[in-house]
């Protein structure tokens, strides 16, 4: 009975699917992408700008510090098994309330878990650096190990498809 278990028990990783909460616009047809550097720029900022890099040209789109559509993310780990709700303020003649707009379901611990879960959030915005005007916003979140490289490759991946509105 062990040795039947054992495989199961070594090839069990946590992993989702990156999805995408919101997104709005597109930058169809761009040519290059300048990603914008921050003075905080550390370890999960620095990787995960990697993999956006990595994602855009992989679709056709380098980087290139002048290029016209300028892009600046945001990226976040947290337990798995915390909750995070966005809220949108709806302001009543009574005063002011929220709506939930977004929220990230805690995660259950499950028996065949080899690691601790852990939540990646990300967001991308693509905007024309002559006019300003804003092309492209949109939020995603994935799991898995906190070592594990995968899902953030897998969300950056997703995002830069959602803004390019390329299939797969």
């Amino acid at each position: 009975m062990a040795l039947l278990a054992s495989p199961l028990i070594a090839g069990c990783a946590v992993h989702s699917d990156a999805t995408i909460q919101s997104s709005t616009g597109n930058a169809a047809g761009m040519r290059e992408i300048a990603l914008l550097p921050s003075d905080a720029d550390q370890g999960l900022r620095i990787g995960f700008a990697e993999r956006l890099e990595i994602a855009f040209r992989a679709r056709g789109v380098p980087a290139n510090p002048k290029a016209e559509i300028m892009g600046d993310f945001a990226v976040s780990a947290m337990p798995a098994d915390m909750s995070l709700a966005t809220t949108k303020p709806q302001t009543t003649i009574s005063g002011a309330s929220s709506d939930v707009a977004v929220q990230s379901v805690p995660r259950k611990k499950r028996l065949l878990d080899r690691c601790e879960a852990v939540r990646y959030r990300a967001t991308l915005v693509l905007f024309n650096r002559s006019s300003s005007e804003r092309l492209y916003h949109a939020q995603g979140e994935s799991e898995g190990c906190a070592d594990d490289a995968a899902p953030l490759s897998e969300l950056a991946d997703l995002l830069v498809r959602d803004a390019l509105l390329a299939p797969n």
